[in-house]
């Protein structure tokens, strides 16, 4: 007896359903020496079927697959049988005593087998899940990746701005996006914040950038135009997938010191001028609410005066306590940062937030674009 419990137990586990059906009826036939073992068992949709020492022919492949969907336990003095799983995934039968019949022994060792089948095939299911799992997560580190080498990576040759920019996902892959390109004398800065986290929100904006670009390339340094134009291409898309999308436009112009601005439904949008940050409010509906008419405002700039762009997840990050960091907070982060630098500026609001979420983590996704006024050239 010890004999047969050591070869159930050592059996060595195998990763591949087919692989566990093989040698079950390997292990089947030898514990209960018999002229043939048979397992099968419907996995994942596909029956798989085992013998030993000899394969079934295809008359009697097709008996057991019938009787796969009605097996129940049998003992007789030529057959040996136990069912797989609750309910019924397969069984395990053997046949043909070499040493005459089958005994209470022999049913007992049936079942372990069986038990020892449904138990193996189980760890398969949950490896293939921790496989597909991990590519998941390996796919998604790959889009995290390819959506962070889509925004800007160096400063923008525009003399007389200074400008620093960031998109922190709440996962791999984000909702939130940021561009900034020269045109002409001017700077365009873009930030789009698309309802939602991971991958869905991720492809959606992916699909607003590039429209965003689009716009930008063709319309040029007016941002209610390209507001406007991203509108009118994206507009069936958006009601399709009834998602919320905002999106802000600017155009800096740092010798004439003014920045023209639009929005659809984006905020927070602030402007530090000497060491006191207001909210900026040029509203309009969000992406895909209707036809509205997309208005520009304009703003008067100074050398040293801040102009930021951010998404709602800075404002919106809770504390421990269920507070939110909210836009009086971020209005006075910005204005007591104090260095000279819009990288400086943008550091300090993210160490901020960080300092307010202590270890609940991020809640949404976080985008800034910080610009900075340099002086007029």
């Amino acid at each position: 007896m010890l004999a047969v419990c050591d070869l159930i137990t050592q059996v060595d586990p195998h990763l591949d359903a087919a692989d566990v059906i093989r040698t079950a009826a390997i292990q089947l036939a030898r514990l209960t020496r018999s002229d043939l073992g048979v397992v099968a068992a419907e996995v994942d949709g596909e029956f798989l079927l085992g013998s030993y020492p000899r394969p079934v022919d295809t008359e009697m492949a097709a008996q057991l697959m019938r009787a796969a969907s009605e097996a129940t336990p049998e003992i007789s003095s030529t057959i040996c049988s136990a069912v797989i799983g609750s309910p019924p995934s397969g069984f395990v039968r053997a046949s043909g005593p070499i040493d005459g019949t089958f005994s209470a022994l022999d049913e007992w060792l049936v079942a372990v087998v069986a038990a020892q089948v449904e138990s193996q095939l189980h760890i398969v299911g949950m490896h293939k899940e921790r496989m597909q799992a991990a590519e998941l997560v390996r796919d998604a580190v790959l889009a995290g990746e390819l959506q962070q080498a889509l925004l800007p990576t160096a400063g923008i040759d525009t003399p007389g701005i200074d400008v620093a920019a960031r998109l922190r996902p709440a996962r791999h892959v984000g909702g939130d996006m940021f561009d900034i390109f020269p045109s002409a004398n001017e700077a365009i800065a873009v930030v789009a914040d698309v309802a939602g986290k991971g991958s869905p929100a991720a492809l959606l904006t992916a699909t607003v950038h590039a429209a965003a670009q689009r716009a930008a390339i063709t319309e040029g340094p007016n941002p209610g135009a390209i507001v406007s134009a991203v509108d009118d291409d994206l507009r069936r898309l958006l009601e399709r997938s009834d998602r919320l999308v905002t999106l802000a436009v600017a155009s800096i112009d740092p010798r004439q010191g003014v920045i023209r601005l639009a929005s659809a439904g984006h905020s927070p949008i602030i402007l530090r001028s000497g060491r006191r940050a207001v909210l900026v409010e040029p509203g309009s509906p969000p992406l895909g609410a209707g036809d509205f008419a997309r208005h520009e405002i304009s703003l008067e700039v100074a050398p040293g005066d801040v102009f930021v762009m951010a998404s709602d997840g800075t404002i919106d990050q809770s504390n421990a306590a269920g507070k939110q960091f909210g836009l009086s907070r971020l209005l006075d982060t910005i204005s007591d940062a104090t260095a000279d630098s819009a990288q400086s500026i943008l550091d300090r609001v993210f160490a901020a937030l960080d300092e307010f979420a202590t270890r609940l983590g991020q809640d949404d996704d976080q985008a800034l674009v910080v610009c900075r006024i340099v002086g007029h050239h």
